[in-house]
């Protein structure tokens, strides 16, 4: 069984990333956010965008979406 965990990195790529959930089971993309539920029911909405997968490592890394504010 392969579950991932999921971080999160803000879009000024501090070089730190917050582990959101682990042992992640589902993850769907929504139109703002993304939508991720653990093997065990748990479940959040992330205002974000998939950044990477990495398979070998079992990691999703998400990017806070950009809200326009391009300044």
């Amino acid at each position: 069984m392969c579950l991932a965990d999921v971080y999160l990195t803000d879009r000024q790529q501090t070089g730190t990333d917050e582990l959101v959930l682990a042992d992640v089971a589902y993850i769907e993309c929504e139109q703002d956010s993304v939508f991720i539920s653990t093997l065990l029911g748990e479940t959040k909405i992330v205002q974000a965008e998939i950044r990477a997968v990495d398979f070998m490592k079992n990691t999703v890394t998400l990017r806070t979406k950009d809200n326009g504010n391009n300044g």
